[in-house]
This record gives structure tokens, C-alpha cells and sequence, in this order.
């Protein structure tokens, strides 16, 4: 019995689709979620981002819970939300983001877990990565990802430093993005 849910669930997973509005080609930031619970409980809870720098980063637009309608094979609309980090210009203009799931998937083949991540449909990262310039320090730190720098912000406020005093650009895996040439 419980086999047969597992494949029902992998079956309903499978057969669900993503509510979007036609493609215009141009770039929309995925709709927000009017909390930030289930993204707290993944970067505080799972990750150990310290509250606060959480907070602090999606007061300042850069990061937010996306609720995103999919439609069952029944015709039920479910919602997922992921965690959104956006780049902005010098406007304060999305103008890319990346997602990463909050809930985990399960490798089929390994059982493993693994959060997966990927770009929002017409990101322009050639020009815009997710980043902060605090203004309060002349020392710009490079990260894979914003989780990594989150990390690295969590960890200096643990050890007392003025962890809002840096300044981080994060290049959201864009080493298997673009050829640098």
C-alpha cells in the first residue's frame, strides 16, 4: 500500500503544470508570497542563516518567498514557494533573479536529497548578479551563491563584526552559465 501512494504521488508530481501567463518575453519576477514562513524555516531553520541577516535582505528587496500557482491533473491549484534572490540595476530595478526550492526533492536513484535551483525566464546576468553594496567598506566579497554569502554574514555577526558593513556580489553559478573570455 504504501508503494502504490508513492507512485500516485510521483504521477500527480509529474502531471502538474505551471500556471504562467503567456510568455511576452520579457522578464517578470515570479508572484510573492504575503509571508516569508516557509523561507525563513529553509535559510534559518535548514541553513542556519541567522534571522535577522534574512531580514535585513528582504527588507532591502533582495531576496523574497515566491508563491507560484501549478495545476494538478485533477485541476487542483497548488502553490510552491521557493526562495527568490533578485539583482537589481542602479534604479532598483529587477532585472534577474535566481530561485532555489525550499522544500527538498529526492533523487530517484540515490534517495538522496537536493534543493534544486535555476534561473527566472529571461534574467539578464550578463549584466545584473545578486548583490549588495553596503557603502560602509571598500572590500567587495565574492560568492558562488547568496546562500554562501548569507553564510559568511551569519558568521561574522556570531563572532561581533559589523556584519551590515559588507559589501558581496554573487555570481549565482555563472561560471556554467557564460564563457569567460
Amino acid at each position: 500500500a504504501q508503494i502504490e501512494t508513492r507512485v500516485k504521488e510521483r504521477e500527480e508530481k509529474s502531471a502538474l503544470v505551471q500556471q504562467r501567463p503567456d510568455d511576452d518575453g520579457k522578464f517578470h519576477l515570479p508572484p510573492q508570497s504575503p509571508t516569508i514562513n516557509q523561507l525563513r524555516t529553509g535559510l534559518c531553520g535548514k541553513r542556519c542563516i541567522d534571522r535577522e541577516v534574512l531580514e535585513f535582505f528582504v527588507d532591502q528587496g533582495l531576496i523574497y518567498e515566491s508563491n507560484e500557482p501549478w495545476v494538478r491533473a485533477d485541476g487542483q491549484t497548488v502553490y510552491f514557494h521557493n526562495a527568490i534572490f533578485v539583482a537589481r540595476d542602479e534604479f532598483g530595478e529587477a532585472r534577474a533573479a535566481e530561485y532555489k526550492y525550499l522544500i527538498p526533492k529526492v533523487d530517484e536513484e540515490t534517495g538522496r536529497e537536493f534543493y534544486p535551483r535555476g534561473t527566472v525566464p529571461h534574467s539578464d546576468h550578463k549584466h545584473y548578479l545578486p548583490s549588495y553594496f553596503s557603502g560602509k567598506s571598500s572590500l567587495l566579497f565574492i560568492f558562488e551563491s547568496v546562500i554562501d554569502a548569507l553564510s559568511y554574514i551569519t558568521m561574522q555577526k556570531m563572532k561581533g563584526r559589523a556584519w551590515d558593513a559588507y559589501s558581496f556580489i554573487s555570481l549565482e553559478g555563472a561560471c556554467a552559465k557564460y564563457t569567460v573570455v
